[in-house]
């Protein structure tokens, strides 16, 4: 069961169910009570079900069972509730304010059954220590409440779960239910912070299911802009902010209709929102923006492809910056396979983060199989089941270097004047292998400074052409070097902008 579907069983085999959002069911419970709680909340584990009726839904899964259809059930109507099954668990809030070192916090959540509720508790642990239990009293409306004690400790990790069991009437024991549902795989939580939360104590969790300790509460964090709001085409209204290169330490945001400020790359902001999960991205829904300073960065996390394919969730929301070339495995319309160790881990790029069919866009579709990015940076987001890489523009590639169509072996080394030049921001360069050798081709400005390496590597004989994005440099004279063993050259580029 997971916050957006469920699973049933009739001892035939499993089908899948999720609402139609779009519907009667959406903001509903598995009684037809209104909720405020955003999609349709489902049945907890172990509910009886006498019937449901619903289309079947093409999803995104395995073509080799069922998992990749699911049964939407249009009207509260389709689903006609069995007599029995645990407690409902909705509503479920915390204290947003309280949440230093010296504060008890105070749980809430709304508690239904078919029958009766008999018991209601916040079983809770302090940095993973022995688990405690707080009762929960009734008030109206099927309303639970209890407090979790101050735990006089900076930086404390609280985990807690809600456990509610009924009177067992009509059933033949009585039945409980949690939320998280399955809390091996996730855990509510919080930190005792007095100066406030950081985006690491909202995007850090170690437990299976990715989800945020966070989920439904109210937070406070500040950070510099990473991507800006109007960039992503599909993903509109959404940013990242990060607080620092570490893991844990980036997240996605998204705006709520009525904040009026413009999110701009480089700024230093203070958000506030309610935390939840965008298709398992952590995310921040965001009512109020606090602006701090402009044109700030952060700088982007070193890392290989192999150590982002093992790993990935604790990199979700982070600039990251690829140490090793990448090489384009495969291509589609939307996105494409690339691997910086010989197809070993191999990883998603995506541009999403790019206005669609602008110049920047043009340039990531100009990729293709067998090129190279010499100098890698992008966004890890969770898109579609995969934590891909977001490129933000064509600065974020660098360099690319593609095998020349006209590829007879070349009788000498070469280095070709770059084209166009003078340019702004892009341009290609061209030169060619007589055999295989460690070359490398670097940029150097007036001073003898390098500023930047293109190519270090050891390629096949072959000609090359080498696509550099100097967006982050200023205009000025600078000196373009190619070095295979004995071979030396250099070249005159001009930026202009």
């Amino acid at each position: 069961m997971t916050n957006a579907e469920f699973t049933i069983d009739d001892g035939s085999g499993i089908a899948i169910i999720n609402s139609d959002g779009t519907n009667d069911m959406s903001g509903e419970d598995m009684f037809g009570n209104p909720t405020t709680a955003g999609p349709w909340v489902i049945p907890p584990n172990g509910t009886t079900i006498a019937s449901i009726r619903g289309y079947v839904y093409h999803a995104y899964g395995d073509h080799a069972d069922t998992s990749t259809y699911r049964v939407r059930p249009i009207y509260h109507s389709d689903m006609v509730m069995g007599v029995g099954g645990p407690p409902l668990i909705t509503g479920f809030a915390i204290t947003e304010s309280a949440l230093g070192p010296t504060d008890a916090v105070t749980v809430s959540a709304t508690i239904t059954d078919g029958s009766a509720v008999a018991s209601a508790g916040i079983f809770y642990r302090v940095n993973g220590g022995a688990w405690l239990e707080a009762s929960m009293t009734p008030g109206a409306s099927n309303s639970y409440s209890g407090t979790i004690p101050a735990t006089d400790s900076e930086g404390a990790l609280v985990e807690y779960y809600l456990e509610a069991t009924d009177d067992g009437l009509n059933q033949d024991a009585p039945m409980s239910a949690t939320i998280p549902s399955d809390t091996s795989a996730a855990l509510y939580g919080y930190h005792t912070r007095a100066a406030g939360h950081t985006v690491h104590d909202i995007q850090y969790m170690p437990y299976s299911s990715g989800n945020s300790y966070y989920v439904g509460q109210v937070v406070s964090v500040s950070g510099v802009v990473t991507s800006t709001a109007d960039q992503p085409d599909s993903r509109a209204g959404g940013f990242n902010i990060q607080d620092g290169p570490g893991i844990w330490n980036g997240i996605w945001a998204e705006l709520d209709a009525a904040v009026t400020y413009t999110v701009t790359q480089g700024d230093s902001i203070t958000i506030t929102g309610t935390v939840f999960e965008d298709y398992a991205c952590t995310a921040i829904g965001v009512t109020d923006v606090t602006l701090h300073a402009t044109g700030k960065s952060v700088a982007p996390l070193e890392i290989t492809g192999a150590e982002f394919v093992f790993e990935p969730e604790k990199y979700e929301g982070i600039l990251l910056h690829f140490v090793n070339a990448v090489t384009v495995t495969a291509s589609g319309t939307y996105d494409m396979d690339v691997t910086d160790d010989g197809g070993v881990s191999t990883f998603i790029l995506d541009d999403d983060f790019m206005i669609h069919d602008s110049p920047d866009d043009m340039h990531y579709h100009a990729l293709a199989i067998n090129d190279v990015i010499a100098d890698l940076t992008g966004i890890c987001h969770y898109y579609y089941g995969n934590h891909e890489v977001m490129l933000r523009d064509a600065a974020d590639m660098g360099v690319f270097v593609s095998v020349a169509d006209d590829n007879d072996l070349p009788l000498k080394f070469s280095l070709s004047q770059n084209y166009p030049n003078p340019f702004n921001p892009a341009t290609t360069i061209e030169y060619s292998l007589a055999r295989q050798v460690k070359h490398t081709l670097k940029v150097y400005n007036l001073r003898g400074a390098l500023v930047a390496t293109l190519v270090n590597d050891v390629r096949p004989a072959g000609a090359y052409s080498v696509t550099w994005n100097a967006n982050r440099l200023a205009s000025g004279l600078y000196f373009l070097r190619l070095d295979a063993e004995e071979f030396q050259q250099t070249k005159k580029m001009i930026i202009l902008k």
